[in-house]
């Protein structure tokens, strides 16, 4: 088992303070999982959790809007719409360089 399986059971039955160190977990690794695919099956809930998270570690924020497109766009339609919806408030707008937008 790993940190992805415990994230499930600990929302499951309800555990709040397990459930938010598994959350720190994957915001302070989050760069180094973006580089495995298990990140991508995680629920909308979770990534929120970790792109919220004032611990995440990534190189920058356009690396973190580029992984939440990638991981929006494997939804289609209403469901990608959704996962936009509640993640893209997390992106730290005022951090991306001009150029980018």
């Amino acid at each position: 088992a790993n940190v992805y399986d415990f994230i499930d059971t600990f929302k499951e039955y309800d555990c709040e303070a397990l459930q938010l160190k598994c959350g720190a977990f994957l915001a302070t690794n989050f760069k180094s999982l973006l580089t495995g695919e298990r990140i991508m099956n995680c629920p909308v809930a979770t990534w929120v959790g970790i792109i919220k998270s004032d611990d995440i570690k990534i190189e920058s924020e356009v690396s973190l809007f580029r992984a939440v497109m990638k991981y929006c766009n494997q939804f289609k339609d209403e469901t990608r719409d959704i996962a936009l919806t509640k993640l893209l408030p997390h992106i730290r707008w005022t951090h991306l360089p001009v150029e980018f937008l």
